[in-house]
C-alpha cells in the first residue's frame, strides 16, 4: 500500500517536472492527470484515509516525509524530451491497466465503485486473462477466460474447479468471500469405455437412439422426469450384449434396492455419477453372461410374479411424498421428506402392517437420546402421524394418541426497550452506509439493506427472498406473496411506500433487470443464512443479544405496536396471520389498508 502511495506521489512529481520543463506538453499533462484522477483519485484518498486511521499523526507524517524524500533523491530533473514522451506513454498505459503492476491492482482494490460492485472492473476493461492449458484439472480442455484484474487467483480444493478468482472487495461471510468466479470443468463428454462398454445410452425414443452426451444433460433429465431409462451396451470377444435399466430419481437413496412388493430390483440415483456407479456394478454381471452366451432378455411369466399387498414402511413413505408433491408447500415437503427418510431408518425395512405403537415410541426415545430438539421430534411425530392416518387400512396397530410427545415451547418474547428497538431500526434502514468526502453516499451491502427494507413491513425473510419482479403491481402500488410462498397457504397483498419503491429501484439496478418488466426472476439473490449473518453484525455493533434472529424483526414490530395499542386487526393483517386469534395468542384477513395502517403506525413510533 505504501508502494502504491509512493508511486502516485512519484508520478505526480514527474509529470509536474515535465510540465515545467516542456511547456508545449502542458496540455497533454493536464489531460493525463485528469484521466488518472477520474479513475484512481478516490482510491488514493481511501489509501490516505486508511493510513490516517491506522497510524498516529507522527507515523503518518514520517511516512509522507520518507516517501517524498525518497522520490526527490531518485527524481530525474534533467529528463530529456524523448524520455518525457516515453514517461507520458507509460502513464497512459498504466491508467488503462495495460501494464502489469501490483500498484494498479491496489488502486483497483481501493476504488469505491469496485468496492460497491466488484464485477464492474470487467466493464471498465481492467482485465486479466487466464488460460487453462497445462492445468491438470482442466482434463485437456484448453480455453481462456477474462476476469477482473485485481481479483486474487488461487487453486481450489474441489477437483472439478480448475481455478478460482476472488474479489478483494466482495461480501465476506464468516471469512468467506461471496464475490468470486470459479472456472469448472464438469460438462465433458461422458467417458464409459473404461467400463468396457461400447456405450451408455439415454432413452429418448423406443429404440435408445440418442447417446448420452453430457453430464448436465443427464442430471437435468433425471431431476425433471424423476426417472431415466438407460441402456448399457457391452462387447466381449466379438460378442455383443445390451441391458436396459430404469433408474428412479432420489436425493437420499443410492444404488440397488429390492422392491418388497414385486421382488424386483430398483435403482436409485441423483446424478450421472450415481448412474455410472450402477452401470459399473452391473458390468461384470453382464460380462459373464455374454461370455457364457446367455440371453440378456428379461423373460417374465405372470405366474412367477407374486404380488404382495403389504408394502414396507419406506414404500408407503415414497407413495405419500409423491402424492403430496402438489398439495404441500415446498418447505413443508422438504421437512417431511427429511424426517421420514433420515430419522425413520429403523422402520424402513419393516412391513407396514406389523409396525406397532411401541416401535414408534422406541424411535422417538432414540431420537431424544441422540439429542434431537423437542421441536424436531414434534415434527417427526407429525410426519409419522400423517403416514398412519392416511393408511389406516394397512395398519390398525398404531395408536398415535398413546405416543408420549415431548413438550415444545418455541414462543420467543421480544422484550427490548423502545430505545433499543429504534437503534435496531435505524441500523436496518442505513445498513452498510458509507458517506464519501464529496458528499455522495453508497451502501457496501446494498442488496442486504434492500432486504431489510422489506423486513420492516413485517414480512417473513423467506417470503421476501422468494419475491419476483412479476409480483409487483405499480398500478396499485402493491406486492403480493403468492400462495405457494405464504405460510398460511393464502395469497397475501401488501402496499409499498416510497421507501420500498427506492429499495426496489436500487435492486433492479443491481440485478440489471427492468423494474417494470414483470420478469419472473427473483428480486433478491441471497439466502436466509446470509441475511442472518448481517443482522447479527448489527446486533454486535449495538451490543445487543446475539440470540435474536431475523424473524425477531417481526416480533419487535408486532410487540411495539401491541404495546402502543394499535388495533389488533391491523397488526394481524400486517403479519399475514390467517386469523386475528393467532395474533392475539402470539402478541397479547383482510384488507391491505389495515396492514398499511400498522406499518405507518410503526414508522411513526420509530420517528421515521
Amino acid at each position: 500500500m505504501s508502494r502504491t502511495y509512493g508511486y502516485y506521489i512519484g508520478q505526480t512529481y514527474t509529470l509536474d517536472n515535465i510540465k515545467k520543463k516542456y511547456p508545449n506538453l502542458q496540455n497533454e499533462i493536464f489531460l493525463i492527470k485528469n484521466d488518472f484522477d477520474l479513475k484512481y483519485l478516490k482510491s488514493i484518498k481511501d489509501i490516505e484515509q486508511f493510513f490516517t486511521k491506522n497510524m498516529s499523526k507522527k507515523q503518518w507524517s514520517d511516512l509522507q516525509k520518507m516517501v517524498k524524500d525518497g522520490i526527490k533523491k531518485q527524481l530525474n530533473t534533467n529528463i530529456s524530451y524523448e524520455e518525457s514522451l516515453e514517461a507520458i506513454q507509460v502513464v497512459k498505459a498504466r491508467i488503462k491497466g495495460d501494464i502489469e503492476s501490483p500498484v494498479i491492482e491496489t488502486l483497483l482494490m481501493f476504488n469505491p465503485n469496485y468496492q460497491k460492485n466488484p464485477i464492474e472492473e470487467l466493464n471498465d476493461k481492467f482485465i486479466q486473462t487466464y488460460n487453462s492449458k497445462d492445468n491438470p484439472k482442466a482434463k485437456g480442455v484448453d480455453f481462456s477466460v477474462k476476469v477482473p484484474k485485481s481479483w486474487k487467483s488461487q487453486e481450489a480444493n474441489r477437483p472439478n474447479i480448475v481455478r478460482k478468482f476472488t474479489s478483494n472487495n466482495g461480501y465476506i461471510i464468516e471469512d468467506t468471500f461471496i464475490e468470486n468466479i470459479m472456472i469448472l470443468v464438469y460438462d465433458l463428454p461422458i467417458e464409459v469405455k473404461k467400463y468396457n462398454c461400447t456405450g451408455l445410452y439415454l432413452q429418448v425414443d423406443d429404440n435408445f437412439k440418442e447417446e448420452l452426451k453430457t453430464s448436465t444433460q443427464v442430471n437435468r433429465y433425471l431431476k425433471d422426469n424423476k426417472q431415466i431409462k438407460i441402456q448399457l451396451r457391452i462387447k466381449i470377444d466379438n460378442k455383443r450384449g445390451k441391458k436396459n435399466y430404469s433408474i428412479l430419481y432420489s436425493d437420499v437413496l443410492k444404488g440397488m434396492y429390492i422392491d418388497k412388493t414385486t421382488k424386483e430390483e430398483k435403482y436409485y440415483a441423483e446424478n450421472i455419477q450415481d448412474i455410472i456407479a450402477i452401470a459399473e456394478s452391473k458390468r461384470l454381471e453382464l460380462k459373464d453372461k455374454i461370455k457364457k452366451g446367455e440371453s440378456l432378455k428379461e423373460i417374465k411369466k405372470e405366474e412367477d410374479i407374486k404380488l404382495n399387498d403389504n408394502p414396507t414402511f419406506l414404500e408407503v413413505v415414497e407413495d405419500f411424498l409423491k402424492f403430496k408433491e402438489v398439495s404441500l408447500r415446498e418447505n413443508t415437503l422438504i421437512a417431511y421428506r427429511s424426517q421420514l427418510l433420515f430419522n425413520c431408518k429403523e422402520l424402513h425395512h419393516l412391513d407396514f402392517e406389523s409396525i406397532t405403537t411401541k416401535d414408534i415410541q422406541n424411535l422417538i426415545y432414540k431420537r431424544k437420546q441422540e439429542g434431537k430438539k423437542p421441536a424436531s421430534i414434534k415434527l417427526l411425530i407429525i410426519a409419522i402421524g400423517l403416514i398412519f392416518k392416511n393408511n389406516k387400512k394397512l395398519n390398525r396397530l398404531v395408536e398415535l394418541d398413546l405416543i408420549d410427545i415431548p413438550e415444545v415451547n418455541n414462543k420467543r418474547d421480544y422484550n427490548l426497550p423502545i430505545e433499543d428497538t429504534k437503534r435496531i431500526i435505524k441500523e436496518l434502514r442505513e445498513y452498510s452506509k458509507i458517506n464519501l468526502e464529496n458528499g455522495d453516499v453508497f451502501y457496501k451491502y446494498e442488496e442486504i439493506k434492500n432486504i431489510f427494507a422489506f423486513s420492516l413491513t413485517g414480512r417473513r425473510i423467506g417470503e421476501i427472498l422468494k419475491l419476483r419482479f412479476c409480483d409487483l403491481n405499480f398500478d396499485t402500488n402493491t406486492f403480493k406473496i403468492i400462495t405457494t410462498n405464504a405460510k398460511g397457504k393464502k395469497e397475501l397483498e401488501f402496499m409499498f411506500d416510497d421507501y420500498l419503491i427506492e429499495a426496489l429501484k436500487s435492486q433492479a439496478r443491481l440485478r440489471n433487470i427492468d423494474l417494470y418488466s414483470k420478469s419472473e426472476d427473483k428480486i433478491f439473490t441471497y439466502v436466509v443464512q446470509t441475511v442472518l449473518f448481517h443482522f447479527r453484525k448489527i446486533l454486535e455493533k449495538l451490543n445487543l443479544p446475539a440470540t435474536l434472529r431475523t424473524h425477531d424483526i417481526r416480533h419487535l414490530i408486532a410487540t411495539t405496536l401491541v404495546q402502543n395499542k394499535v388495533a389488533i386487526q391491523d397488526i394481524s393483517r400486517m403479519l399475514g396471520h390467517s386469523s386475528i386469534a393467532i395474533t392475539e395468542k402470539r402478541y397479547a384477513t383482510t384488507n391491505k389498508e389495515q396492514a398499511n395502517r400498522a406499518v405507518n403506525a410503526f414508522n411513526s413510533l420509530m420517528d421515521i
